[in-house]
């Protein structure tokens, strides 16, 4: 059986090698990016289907007068900008817990 202060001597671990340490924090800022992307890719797929459905519904009174290309390009550009907020937001939530939890050290483990 792994005893709590194993658990907690594993949690807190921060390596003190500045090469190892700078991998794990690349790691862990472009987890959160992927992290971000995934959230943000979610929302897109939701809006983009909500707009589907309405648009399929009755073209007429919900595409304001658009026509289907014009959408494409819309839920494109939706796409791109998604992606982009996504990549950016992970990146600087990264960056936040990162600093917050190794550099700070605010976060304590209570086991």
């Amino acid at each position: 059986m792994i005893s709590m202060s194993k658990i907690k001597e594993f949690l807190a671990f921060v390596p003190r090698d500045p090469k190892l340490l700078a991998y794990k924090r690349n790691l862990y800022v472009g987890l959160f990016v992927c992290l971000g992307l995934m959230v943000f890719y979610f929302i897109y797929v939701l809006s983009t289907v909500g707009t589907i459905f309405l648009l399929l519904l009755d073209f007429k009174r919900y595409s304001f007068g658009l026509s289907w290309e014009v959408w494409h390009n819309i839920g494109t550009a939706w796409l791109i900008l998604c992606l982009i907020a996504g990549a950016l937001v992970g990146y600087g939530l990264g960056k936040y817990w990162w600093r917050y939890i190794y550099v700070d050290k605010k976060l304590k483990f209570k086991c």
